[in-house]
């Protein structure tokens, strides 16, 4: 194909590219129609020299992905500024090897004026590897990270509709002072922002806090949230954290909802409660995906108060649940963590239950209910091994004749009663598994694909295969 021919068809066309300054002919990308662009690698001299643009056609790009230390300011920065108006997505990283330098207009002053998606990734950690550049060096690089995340938290993103925001912060003492940019950004957005992905990981490995007494953040108690009561038409709100700094705005915002349809949580420092509240605000109406983790089941006193999981019961479009205990004090109560099974909506298709201990017997009256019947999925982990708790066999036999079931996943279960455990084993043997085996899967949606490829092959006498060398079909 002649050069002049692909040129012309470059022209017409609207190309969706992986920027990757590494492989040979990089440079003639930034010279096509460009609907969306992923950078891999953006370390060279753009084509056109520092201070001009970067693509010849930036009007056109509308979704930009940079999840990627290999891009310097400066390619970052003349990048932006050539599409921003005509983005409608973007993902953008801010971390060590772009940082330490400063743009010539603030990111505050771009003109994001048709974006609706926004995700950013944020970290102050140092290099694994890192150079031999000091201490002073690396915290020069952190206050850029946090001016450049400052710019951006101040930009009114007039059709903001998506945000998220995953914080990689190494320093307690940073947590508040980004905790306070992303709540002042929301605040921003309240007439506009619809879902909320927001993820804070402190410390070298995310460990949850929650059990750690973390004092009150003089940083925050100073800021003006008052505007907050007013971001309340989330449709998607995922909020995990593992610092208890602020968490007490993001219960306030949580609690400010009113049409919720996909909510995930880790930050309950109260369980039934508060959640009852949450569901009678109004979200019980729109409601159909819930995941509390690090779910708490003891009060103020450090006493028991199981999970009653009634306050879920007015939830009548709720599809999929999924409650993972809170780690800090587990096993130490010899007693049912949650309660009612049974009166979960009947709308249910997925249950996850992790480390509770739930009784046997209340599992089994769970498979008689509306819920239990129209259950596809179903994992329980951990929910008991010992005395009355947990997957015995008539449980389990239970659960595998349900109607609707197509997927069932357990770990593990109660061998502790001789005639529950030959039952167990009885089961186990008929599946595949060795004695007292401690894990349990089963596909049906597998078996049921097996049956209908077997069907498919049925000859035209309705004969498999395997029968068909047995039958002969009379003339």
């Amino acid at each position: 194909m002649c050069q002049t021919w692909r040129d012309e068809i470059d022209e017409l066309c609207e190309f969706s590219v992986e920027l990757d300054d590494r492989k040979p002919f990089w440079k003639r990308l930034l010279h096509l129609r460009i609907k969306s662009c992923t950078i891999l690698s953006f370390l060279e001299l753009p084509p056109f020299g520092v201070g001009t643009t970067c693509l010849k056609h930036p009007n056109l790009i509308r979704d930009l992905k940079i999840l990627t230390p290999r891009i310097t300011g400066y390619n970052l920065f003349y990048f932006l500024s050539d599409c921003s108006a005509s983005l409608r997505r973007l993902a953008l990283q801010l971390n060590f090897p772009l940082l330490g330098t400063s743009f010539q207009t603030p990111l505050n002053e771009f003109d994001f004026r048709n974006l609706t998606h926004f995700e950013i990734i944020v970290s102050t950690h140092p290099p694994r590897n890192p150079e031999t550049d000091g201490t002073e060096f690396h915290e020069f690089r952190r206050q850029s990270c946090e001016t450049l995340f400052t710019q951006l938290m101040l930009n009114p993103i007039q059709r903001l509709t998506h945000l998220k925001i995953e914080l990689q912060l190494l320093a307690t003492t940073e947590v508040s002072k980004y905790t306070g940019l992303v709540l002042t950004f929301i605040q921003l957005h309240w007439q506009t922002l619809v879902a909320l992905d927001m993820e804070l990981i402190q410390g070298n490995h995310g460990i949850p806090t929650f059990g750690v007494l973390q004092p009150s953040d003089p940083y925050l108690e100073d800021l003006d949230f008052k505007a907050l009561d007013k971001v309340n038409k989330l449709r998607s709100l995922r909020i995990v954290s593992s610092s208890l700094i602020g968490i007490n705005l993001w219960l306030q915002l949580l609690q400010n909802q009113r049409r919720l349809e996909f909510c995930e949580v880790d930050v309950l420092a109260q369980n039934s409660q508060f959640v009852q509240t949450v569901v009678h605000n109004g979200n019980f109406e729109t409601l159909k995906f819930l995941e509390i983790s690090d779910l708490p089941i003891w009060n103020s006193e450090g006493e028991p108060e199981p999970f009653d999981l009634t306050v879920l019961q007015p939830c009548v479009h709720l599809k999929k649940l999924v409650l993972d205990r809170n780690v800090g004090n587990r096993r130490q109560y010899d007693c049912a963590e949650l309660l009612n099974l049974h009166l979960l909506p009947g709308s249910l298709h997925e249950l996850a239950l992790n480390y509770f201990n739930v009784l046997s017997i209340d599992l089994l009256e769970f498979t008689g209910s509306e819920a239990g019947q129209n259950l596809q999925n179903l994992t329980l982990t951990q929910c008991g091994k010992l005395g009355p708790y947990g997957i015995t066999g008539t449980v389990l036999e239970a659960v595998i004749a349900l109607q609707s079931i197509l997927f069932i996943e357990i770990s593990v279960m109660n061998f502790s009663d001789p005639e529950e455990r030959l039952k167990l084993n009885s089961i186990l043997a008929a599946h595949g598994y060795g004695e007292d085996h401690a894990y349990f899967q089963l596909s049906k949606f597998t078996s049921l694909i097996l049956g209908l490829q077997q069907e498919h092959q049925q000859n035209e006498y309705g004969y498999t295969p395997d029968e068909f060398d047995e039958h002969t079909p009379e003339d």
